[in-house]
């Protein structure tokens, strides 16, 4: 509606324009987010571990709620002492990057790695390869980082058998074979849909 006044025409909105496709669909979104943040909050407060471990990653990427880093850490920490590997996991990282503490703690890493690579948690087992092989928090050990690869790759993990490619080729923890490099190799390359490696 247009009026005058003093001689200058104002544009008086009557109503809130009306959000286009794109923003609707974020609106929508927002509100999803939201509601499945409630309803993941209710389950994770009575005590299921999923949804404790859940929460900790809406929190973390502010997913329906506003991040909140301390309270992602919180959450995941329960999660991880009810048991739950990918929490168990994620804490271990958190740990062992620093990210979230004040500083690396190798030791707390190492400790919750193992709790989920012996569950069979193949990342967790990657990272205990990972850790034993550059000597981070624990003493430098070829051989046990090559059994932990081995563990993560016969669990299906790709960088895993990558590495273990690696390790052969090199003669690393283990005694070198171009076979078993190139098998290995192979192998991650086709769960990667890369290329073939050649003997």
């Amino acid at each position: 509606m247009f009026l005058w006044a003093g001689g200058v025409i104002v544009i008086q909105l009557t109503a809130k324009p009306k959000p286009n496709a794109y923003e609707t669909r974020i609106i929508q979104n927002q509100k999803d987010d939201q509601e499945s943040f409630e309803r993941c909050k209710k389950d994770a407060e009575a005590g299921i571990p999923e949804a404790q471990y859940e929460l900790s990653v809406m929190y973390a990427f502010g997913s329906g709620v506003e991040s909140d880093k301390a309270k992602s850490a919180e959450w995941c920490q329960k999660a991880a002492n009810a048991g739950h590997t990918e929490a168990q996991t994620d804490l271990g990282y958190k740990y062992y990057s620093g990210d979230w503490v004040t500083t690396p703690d190798y030791a707390k890493a190492l400790e919750w790695y193992q709790k989920a690579a012996d569950a069979g948690h193949a990342d967790a087992q990657w990272r205990l390869g990972i850790m034993y092989l550059y000597g981070a928090g624990v003493t430098q050990d070829d051989a046990k980082a090559f059994e932990y690869f081995k563990e993560s790759a016969e669990n299906g993990h790709r960088s895993a058998k990558y590495k273990i490619g690696w390790m052969y080729e090199n003669g690393r923890g283990v005694e070198k074979n171009k076979d078993q490099a190139t098998f290995w190799y192979n192998n991650a390359s086709r769960q990667n849909g890369i290329y073939k490696v050649k003997k």
